[in-house]
């Protein structure tokens, strides 16, 4: 009321822990899924997220509220190969009432190869493509408040990239880079490119260290079994965004550009032979398992193009499937963004007799090309009897924006359970594929449902087999008429095939 005074702090702390902790519960909801791990330890109080100064300044007002904000000071841990990453996630998470508000787990898996550790040339050539893509984009089209950017406003970024145009005896000319720079200190770029390296160095023989000795696997699975509730685990091949070549602000600082430089490459880097990463895919999560922690979501975002890597030495791929099925029993969300993880592991993977949520895709193809396999294959056909195992309890199904053979995709709507909710597929190619194959199983699995409203079906962009190509928008001087009768044509038949799948229409155009 006005007028009425605000009541004193001290009577507002005495309300019921319940009611603070719905309150707190209300402040878990506003946290976004990426603050991680670093942004606790940010010396710059400005850089950090409004929610998690919120939750460190509760912490501070009494005992009750430290006990309430400090489940929410770290629900994502992001992790790296390094002993520094693994000693923080420790030091964490020997915190009880933090450690009992973690959520989940963001492991990137880049690796520093040795063959970039081992030959300087190497790795001087490997960074000259991408600090020249980089600096040509920043020199190109980087503006700040309408301002074309230029080198002369920026004399620290002007002196970095002096140093790195040419290198005496190490590597070629820049090509087109050499127009925005003037004169090159070749002592200083040889001095800076060396300090690089050796630092590098350190780096590939510390991962090597964790990964060859198994301490990294066996050091986390153990912090992580201190946690008691079930837990989202991310495997990821790429760094943070902070150290990215075209993240301007490298150049800016000090040591952004040296920093930059002693960051792993992707695994989709040719220069990343071996792969040792992949073996933590398998020994994670069954270390995990054996620590007393569970897994209750997992996502797959790094390419595995040989599934021999998954398989750590000394022990049989039978012997790691059949465990790690065990560590996947509790499963219920499974994403994979890359197709090419079609294979034992994705079978492990969606044998989980939990499972309630399968994303496949978007990710770069490995059948993106003109040499594709025929179909029916044996190599298909294994693929087929892999999926083949899981279990028909799937209620939500999104396969989108990939290219697949039929005798995997068939098995994958196998996967759909009698309460089915939704499912999506869009923007698939399947080369050589027989479609009405897989209608019939759609309709077969999901008609129903779909008929009487109780799930929802999103099928749509199909290429390949009897579809034809969804027409594109006409550029310049393209008739527009033509484009909307081929449009209207398109969704024409994919209405078509929505009623038949329905059961409302018996027709099937697609059939002959």
């Amino acid at each position: 009321m006005p007028g009425e005074e605000t009541p004193p702090l001290t009577s507002r702390l005495r309300l019921p822990t319940e009611i603070w902790a719905l309150t707190f519960e209300k402040l878990s909801e506003e946290i976004p899924d990426h603050i991680q791990w670093f942004s606790i330890y940010d010396r710059d109080p400005e850089s950090r997220p409004w929610q998690l100064l919120a939750i460190q300044n509760l912490r501070l007002v009494c005992r009750t509220f430290c006990n309430l904000a400090s489940p929410l000071l770290c629900p994502y841990l992001y992790l790296e190969i390094s002993y520094e990453s693994i000693d923080r996630a420790k030091g964490l998470l020997k915190n009880p009432r933090i450690a009992c508000g973690l959520r989940g787990i963001r492991l990137s898996l880049a690796y520093r190869p040795g063959l970039l550790a081992s030959s300087r040339s190497q790795f001087s050539l490997h960074w000259e493509v991408k600090l020249e893509n980089a600096c040509l984009e920043l020199g190109m089209e980087l503006e700040e408040d309408n301002k074309p950017f230029s080198w002369e406003d920026n004399p620290g970024l002007y002196e970095k990239l002096q140093a790195v145009e040419k290198r005496e005896d190490m590597i070629r000319t820049l090509g087109n880079f050499g127009q925005y720079l003037g004169p090159v200190n070749s002592t200083s770029c040889y001095n800076f490119f060396r300090s690089s390296h050796e630092l590098y160095k350190e780096k590939h023989w510390e991962q090597f260290e964790l990964l060859m000795s198994g301490s990294f696997v066996r050091q986390l699975a153990a912090a992580l079994g201190r946690v008691r509730q079930p837990l989202a685990l991310h495997f990821t091949d790429d760094i943070q965004k902070r150290y990215s070549m075209m993240n301007h602000r490298l150049f800016l600082g000090d040591t952004g550009l040296a920093d930059a430089f002693i960051q792993p490459p992707p695994w989709n880097d040719d220069k990343t032979p071996g792969l040792l990463p992949a073996r933590v895919l398998t020994e994670l999560p069954i270390a995990i398992a054996q620590a007393g922690g569970w897994l209750q979501s997992l996502k797959l975002s790094c390419p595995i193009y040989r599934c021999c890597h998954i398989f750590p030495p000394g022990v049989s791929p039978e012997r790691s499937m059949a465990e790690l099925r065990s560590a996947f029993r509790f499963i219920r969300v499974a994403e994979v963004s890359c197709p090419g993880h079609w294979c034992a592991y994705t079978s492990a993977l969606l044998s989980s007799r939990g499972l309630r949520h399968v994303r496949i895709g978007p990710g770069q193809s490995r059948y993106a090309n003109s040499s594709c396999p025929q179909p029916n294959c044996k190599r298909e056909r294994r693929r087929g009897r892999w999926l083949r195992t899981a279990e028909p309890t799937v209620r939500s199904l999104r396969i989108e924006d990939v290219t697949i053979f039929q005798a995997e995709l068939v098995p994958m709507l196998s996967m759909l359970s009698p309460r089915c909710k939704d499912i999506w597929i869009s923007s698939l190619k399947s080369p050589y594929c027989n479609w009405s194959e897989i209608i019939e199983v759609l309709r077969r699995k999901a008609g129903s449902r779909i008929a009487s409203g109780k799930c929802k079906l999103h099928f749509t962009a199909l290429n390949g087999g009897e579809f034809p190509q969804r027409p594109r928008p006409p550029r310049g001087n393209d008739n527009d008429e033509d484009y909307e009768r081929e449009l209207a044509e398109y969704d024409g038949k994919m209405k078509q095939v929505l009623d038949y799948i329905a059961g409302k229409d018996a027709e099937k155009w697609w059939s002959g």
